[in-house]
């Protein structure tokens, strides 16, 4: 069973969890161990990032940025950049993060081309239309 807490202000809060937990357990369909995933949104992110996501395959940490670089999200993107943390933190809990220690392939691969983010990008609108659109 995963588990999504939020901290951070944040409209429909309580919706935005309950479409996260059937996001996760939709795409970790052998979970069989409690995940926790906990997200942060903050007025930024180290880096200038819209999200960072980190942790294992029982404990998730996802940071959501409400500011980059002079560019304030609004909750459509927002909501957007949490569907595409949400698939990185699948790929933890799934541990299928593991190729992400080959340095060759990260030293010589664009960063939108990276296998991990390749997936991130390709489910990240057709999951954010299912789960979290109608929360906008």
């Amino acid at each position: 069973m995963i588990h999504v807490f939020i901290n951070g202000r944040l409209a429909k809060k309580q919706d935005i969890i309950i479409a996260s937990e059937l996001l996760l357990n939709e795409q970790c369909p052998n979970c069989n161990s409690t995940v926790d995933v906990n997200i942060e949104i903050l007025k930024t992110v180290d880096d200038n990032l819209a999200g960072y996501c980190w942790g294992d395959s029982e404990h998730v940490e996802i940071e959501i940025a409400r500011v980059s670089n002079d560019y304030t999200y609004s909750r459509e993107e927002l909501l957007l950049n949490l569907t595409h943390e949400l698939v990185h933190a699948k790929q933890l809990i799934n541990k299928q993060f593991e190729f992400k220690l080959q340095e060759e392939l990260i030293k010589n691969t664009p960063y939108n081309k990276l296998p991990w983010e390749e997936e991130a990008y390709g489910l990240e609108d057709s999951l954010y239309k299912k789960h979290f659109k109608r929360l906008t």
